[in-house]
């Protein structure tokens, strides 16, 4: 069945290339389908060197690549998160970034000073920032089906990782050593850094929480399995600062603003 999608999508990508980047510039309404389509074309190593996805995705062949790195991270608000969900209200990746970087940032500040750490608060907001920015290529793909299957899961991390390199590709070669690290750590990332890595990961956790939240109090009860399971996922990380942010930060999310103020 695998060799037979792969089949398809190579066949797909061989056809005229304005109809492919039209499906690709399609990507924020229908990102969870070409998502899986490049799922698909990416299933193994081998149809990795085959398929035409990796020399084709987001280029007209013609036009060269560099400095087009900031244009594209113009269309992060752009990309929807949450396609399978009924939402009262859309969230782009712009918008989530911005809110996940204000949270790995408490979570530093949390950690440095509550919990005797020596975190770098500032350095943990930019990760924030660029946690995402490969979803402009790849889209927001739900997370049941991102962790639907061990399979899926190796082959989105393919996506991934090319997405990262053909927005490195995008800049200058002198710029991209400074950047590249910014995206998501790698072999070379080291132990402090990567310590970091995981407050982001923790505040983008906090952020869909949020997320969850806001739709609840809406009277959205589409968002409130999800709600659960994102906060167990968060419990489950063990990380004290998380646990603090929770504690004492998330209750006035579902306050109205005169609550609030």
């Amino acid at each position: 069945m695998i060799a037979q999608r792969i089949s398809f999508v190579n066949t797909f990508l061989s056809i005229n290339d304005n109809i492919f980047l039209f499906c690709i510039k399609s990507i924020s309404k229908f990102g969870a389908f070409c998502t899986i389509i490049q799922l698909y074309a990416l299933s193994d190593s081998k149809s990795l060197k085959k398929s035409a996805f990796c020399d084709r995705i987001n280029t007209k062949g013609e036009i060269g690549m560099e400095n087009q790195f900031y244009s594209m991270l113009s269309r992060m608000k752009l990309i929807n998160r949450w396609g399978l969900m009924r939402n009262t209200r859309n969230e782009n990746i712009s918008e989530h970034s911005l809110e996940t970087a204000m949270i790995a940032h408490s979570l530093a500040i949390i950690g440095n000073t509550y919990f005797d750490k020596s975190y770098n608060a500032e350095r943990c907001a930019l990760l924030g920032v660029f946690h995402d920015v490969t979803e402009i290529i790849t889209g927001d793909l739900p997370t049941p089906v991102k962790y639907g299957s061990p399979e899926i899961r190796s082959a989105y991390k393919q996506v991934e990782d090319n997405a990262k390199n053909r927005l490195v590709s995008m800049l200058p070669e002198e710029m991209q050593s400074e950047i590249s690290p910014l995206l998501s750590p790698d072999e070379n990332t080291s132990d402090e850094e990567r310590e970091l890595w995981r407050l982001v990961k923790a505040a983008d956790k906090l952020s869909a929480l949020i997320k969850c939240i806001e739709e609840r109090v809406t009277g959205n009860s589409d968002f409130i399995s999800a709600e659960k399971s994102t906060l167990l996922s968060i419990e489950e990380m063990a990380m004290p600062e998380a646990d603090y942010f929770v504690k004492n930060f998330l209750p006035s999310y579902g306050k109205t603003l005169d609550e609030q103020a």
